[in-house]
């Protein structure tokens, strides 16, 4: 058993369910369900009152006990976090760096790991907030840096530098006639959101930045799409694969999930509208060193996931 163990379990208890435990940390029920079953047969208990039909869950008496221990180990491993980072921070240069908790999920560990590598003389604390509210800890001063997509440019108390453009591809649910539409150019797939009119996607809230961008290329191709509201990403993906909703992606967000190649395509470039992945932050820090070197460590990291 691991903290990530400690962290799944802890998160089953709190949401009441697999089902909404797996949605908040973002992999699926079967691979959750895994996680519980090697525990039990690593220390032979039950932890769970299972009942047929219901999704509600109890802990059995050998459950409470163990969730006491874990518990325990939890608030320990919190403390003992908090305690490094004092020790460490005293002898660093600290970088606050605010960024979404998807992205977060994909980067931090790889981020701290380089900067933990390549440049220890500095601490970097990490931040995660939606990017609305980051851009506003920026301008009160409560974070130094942001990474954010698809930023607002009529602020004119923020910086943005362009780290990479990403594209957008479409993962086609399961024998969508729209594959039909496809075209092959320089060994890639495209498909025309035009070719699209009839597709049913699934996607984020309307205030999401990147339906937002979607919504850009709908104006862009002159079309509106059929849309289903799906926040997790990862229910997104379940939907294209049930053959239920197609979905917007990232070669980025594929990197976690099991997906058939055969069913991503390239949005056309007459209707792309690239996502501008940048480093947001005020004026006066333009010319820093930290400036420098978090710029210098995002672009690494995105150079070898795009390999």
């Amino acid at each position: 058993m691991n903290i990530q163990d400690i962290n799944n379990l802890l998160a089953i208890k709190n949401e009441g369910s697999f089902n909404k435990a797996s949605k908040k940390l973002y992999i699926s029920q079967p691979a959750l369900s895994k996680c519980v079953k090697k525990i039990e047969m690593e220390f032979g208990i039950v932890l769970f009152n299972r009942i047929p039909g219901e999704h509600s869950i109890s802990l059995t008496r050998e459950g409470e006990v163990f969730y006491e221990y874990i518990e325990f180990l939890n608030a320990r491993h919190i403390d003992f976090l908090a305690r490094l980072r004092e020790v460490k921070e005293k002898n660093h240069s600290i970088i606050v760096l605010g960024i979404s908790p998807r992205t977060s999920q994909l980067l931090s560990p790889q981020l701290l790991k380089w900067f933990n590598d390549v440049h220890p003389e500095y601490f970097l604390r990490i931040r995660e907030e939606d990017t609305a509210q980051l851009e506003k800890d920026l301008e009160s001063g409560a974070i130094d840096f942001a990474y954010v997509s698809y930023q607002k440019l009529n602020s004119s108390n923020i910086c943005y530098d362009t780290i990479v453009q990403q594209n957008w591809y479409i993962y086609l649910r399961k024998d969508s006639p729209a594959m039909h539409h496809a075209v092959l150019n320089d060994g890639r797939q495209y498909l025309s959101l035009r070719d699209l009119a009839d597709e049913p996607f699934s996607t984020s809230s309307p205030d999401h930045r990147s339906t937002q961008l979607i919504n850009l290329m709908e104006e862009k191709a002159g079309i509106t799409l059929k849309k289903r509201i799906e926040n997790n990403p990862l229910n997104r993906f379940q939907l294209a694969e049930r053959g239920i909703c197609s979905c917007f992606t990232m070669l980025m967000d594929t990197s976690v999930y099991e997906y058939d190649e055969k069913r991503i395509f390239r949005i056309a470039d007459t209707d792309h509208i690239p996502i501008r992945r940048t480093l947001a932050y005020l004026p006066e820090m333009k010319y820093s060193e930290k400036r420098k070197v978090l710029a210098e460590g995002f672009t690494h990291l995105l150079a070898q996931n795009d390999q």
